[in-house]
């Protein structure tokens, strides 16, 4: 699909990689010039605690021992609810510098995501077509 978009030059789309487990990241990393984003869904494990650190440290070694996913920019996928706060993300993000964003599922709307960085000083939402 991506090359199809870049033969036809169209612009203007971030592509975004999820991989499925830590282990699978060598195996299916479709290459660089393929993705924009990695996305890592946190959505069972939680983003706050133990569990955070537990499911994305594997996933953090791998990136290491990928030189291609070294300037690549993660985003944390989630629907924690007790990950209420600007300075949570500015911790993680702090901890880990390539994670530039938190997408949480917004329990005011079902439907949408709020996403928090700690680069941006705004809160967005967006809408899901699911």
């Amino acid at each position: 699909m991506v090359r199809r978009f870049q033969a036809a030059e169209i612009t203007g789309i971030v592509w975004v990689w999820t991989p499925p487990t830590a282990t699978a990241v060598q195996t299916y990393f479709p290459g660089k010039k393929h993705v924009d984003w990695i996305a890592i869904d946190q959505e069972e494990e939680g983003i706050s605690g133990q569990n955070f650190l537990a499911t994305y440290l594997p996933y953090r070694h791998e990136f290491a021992a990928n030189l291609a996913l070294h300037d690549k920019p993660v985003m944390l996928l989630g629907a924690d609810q007790r990950f209420r706060n600007r300075r949570q993300a500015e911790l993680i993000t702090h901890r880990f510098p390539e994670i530039k964003a938190i997408i949480l599922q917004a329990e005011e709307h079902p439907k949408s995501v709020r996403l928090l960085t700690s680069r941006t000083q705004h809160r967005l939402h967006a809408v899901s077509t699911n």
